[in-house]
């Protein structure tokens, strides 16, 4: 007579069931996590740091830190820039006060000099921008509010020939 037999059939990876659910929940919710991302800024990392995955929180902390270090540092790098700037424009009034110091002690008039560039390059002396290269020294302003080059009005000959010679010892 044939005998029944019992199959034989192993539960145990049943057991493991919750363990993968969870791992596929966290998963997923990685994925809408990071499918999340892209909007700038502190949104991501606020989405990172909500997402309740360990790994992702600390990408979230991390990516504040460095946005909280850039704000940092532009603010830092704006207060050098002004800094540079105001100390610029001290170092170009000293420069201009000791310039001016020098020629009156030399009695120097810079006008006689600018009159002859403005000769040499053509620009009559008499014309509102001659006259006003002459007394101030600065060039006039184009129509597009660019100066216009010095090259327009002083040949590379005659600043050549401005130049003081170097005297080798």
């Amino acid at each position: 007579m044939p005998e029944l037999t019992v199959p034989q059939i192993d539960f145990s990876s049943l057991g493991q069931l919750p363990q993968i659910y969870k791992q596929a929940q966290a998963d997923n919710l990685r994925q809408q996590t990071l499918a999340s991302l892209g909007q700038g800024g502190q949104a991501d990392a606020q989405a990172l740091l909500k997402s309740g995955d360990l790994s992702l929180a600390q990408l979230g902390i991390g990516l504040q830190t460095r946005q909280q270090e850039q704000e940092r540092q532009a603010r830092q790098d704006a207060i050098n820039q002004q800094h540079w700037d105001q100390s610029f424009k001290l170092q170009q009034a000293n420069a201009a006060r000791s310039q001016a110091n020098a020629d009156r002690e030399w009695n120097y008039d810079p006008t006689e000099e600018r009159l002859a560039q403005a000769k040499a390059a053509g620009v009559d002396p008499n014309s509102p921008e001659g006259r006003q290269f002459i007394l101030s020294g600065s060039l006039p302003e184009a129509a597009s509010g660019k100066p216009i080059p010095f090259e327009t009005y002083v040949d590379e000959s005659f600043v050549k020939a401005a130049r003081p010679a170097t005297i080798l010892l």
